[in-house]
């Protein structure tokens, strides 16, 4: 367990954040490349003035009180940053690769 969740290091610690901006940026702008494009589709030139609207519904109301809301986002993003990296480090690690997609020995010849 030890060595799946602290492994060493294989690439300098700048070039592994250069490749976590390049990760954002493939993920994140097509993502709000195709909002907004949806956006447009539906209100034309008044897309900006849409989003006002089409995100929240002040009439819905809230599902909890305002000061639970308050502590299940504390507990919520205190507890995501610390446990993330090291459960996905037991799915995507190499060490789980290697366990997983061994080849398995059969009895045939």
């Amino acid at each position: 367990m030890k060595d799946l969740i602290f492994q060493q290091a294989t690439k300098p610690l700048y070039k592994e954040f250069l490749y976590g901006l390049l990760c954002l940026l493939v993920l994140y702008l097509p993502f709000v490349l195709a909002i907004m494009a949806a956006m447009w589709l539906l209100h034309g030139v008044d897309m900006f003035i849409a989003f006002e609207t089409d995100f929240y519904n002040p009439n819905d109301g809230l599902l909890f009180e305002p000061i639970l809301s308050l502590i299940l986002g504390f507990i919520v993003n205190v507890s995501f940053a610390p446990l993330n990296a090291p459960i996905e480090n037991l799915f995507t690690g190499d060490q789980c690769k290697d366990y997983l997609f061994k080849p398995k020995v059969s009895g045939l010849p």
